[in-house]
C-alpha cells in the first residue's frame, strides 16, 4: 500500500473556517485547529489535529477514509504480528482517552465518530490477535537489513538544508504526519557540504532557528531553480 496523502487534514489546515462552520461547535473546531498550527511544540500537527477531530466528532466520510489508511498504512510498516498489536492498541488507548466536547456527540443520525474507530480498531486487533495465536511465527522478530543505500550529495549546509526541507513541507510540497516525520526519514538519505551522517534531530532544531545568513543562500537557490523551470 502507498502512504495514504492527507488531504482531509491538509484541507482543514488550509481552510478549516469555511469547511467548520456548518458543523456543532465548529467555530471551537476551528480555533483549536489554528492554536495547534501557532503551537511550535507540537511537533505531529496532524496527529494532534486528528484527536481533536475526534473530539468535536467530526464525521465526514473524508476523515473516516483518511484514518482508516493511515491506520493501515502505518500497520503494514511494522515488521512483526506483536508490533502491528502494539500500534493499535496504542491507538485504540489514546482514541479511548478523548474526552468529547459536551453536545458534541448529539449529531442526529451521524455515528459517532469516536465510536466509530474504536470499534474498527478493536476488529484490527481481534484479527491479529487470531493471527498471532494461529502463526506463532509471525510474531518473531525479523532481523533488520542492512542499509545499502547511497546517499544523495546536497550542495547546503545541514542549516539550509534544514529550511529548504522545512519550506517544502509547509506549503505541503512533501506530505507527513509531522515536521519530525519528514527529517528523521530524509536525514538518513542525504550528506551536506560538510557533514556526511545528518542527525534529523539537529536538522529539526536548525529548521526553528534559521539565521539570515542561510535564509539568504535558500533563497538564491530556490530563484536559480525558478529560473530553470521557466525555460524547461
Amino acid at each position: 500500500m502507498n502512504q495514504p496523502h492527507y488531504n482531509i487534514i491538509a484541507t482543514l489546515i488550509t481552510d478549516s473556517k469555511s469547511l467548520l462552520e456548518t458543523i456543532e461547535h465548529g467555530h471551537l473546531l476551528s480555533n483549536a485547529i489554528a492554536d495547534i498550527l501557532a503551537d511550535t511544540h507540537v511537533d505531529d500537527k496532524y496527529a494532534a489535529i486528528e484527536m481533536q477531530l475526534i473530539k468535536f466528532n467530526y464525521y465526514h466520510t473524508e476523515f473516516e477514509e483518511y484514518f482508516f489508511s493511515t491506520i493501515k498504512f502505518k500497520v503494514e510498516q511494522c515488521s512483526t504480528i506483536a508490533d502491528k498489536l502494539y500500534f493499535l492498541l496504542l491507538k485504540r488507548k489514546m482514541i479511548a482517552q478523548v474526552v468529547q466536547q459536551p453536545g458534541a456527540t448529539n449529531s442526529g443520525t451521524k455515528p459517532n465518530i469516536k465510536e466509530v474507530f474504536e470499534n474498527w480498531l478493536t476488529q484490527e486487533i481481534y484479527f491479529y490477535e487470531k493471527v498471532a495465536q494461529f502463526c506463532p511465527t509471525q510474531c518473531e522478530t525479523k532481523k533488520p537489513k542492512e542499509n545499502t543505500f547511497t546517499k544523495v550529495n546536497c550542495n547546503l549546509s545541514v542549516d539550509q538544508l534544514a529550511i529548504l526541507i522545512r519550506a517544502a513541507a509547509t506549503v505541503h510540497v512533501i506530505l507527513a504526519p509531522s515536521i519530525n516525520k519528514i527529517f528523521k526519514t530524509l536525514a538518513p538519505y542525504f550528506t551536506s557540504i560538510n557533514t556526511a551522517d545528518i542527525s534529523y534531530d539537529s536538522m529539526r532544531s536548525k529548521s526553528y532557528a534559521a539565521e539570515k545568513k542561510d535564509k539568504t543562500v535558500v533563497i538564491e537557490k530556490l530563484q536559480k531553480m525558478i529560473s530553470v523551470v521557466e525555460e524547461l
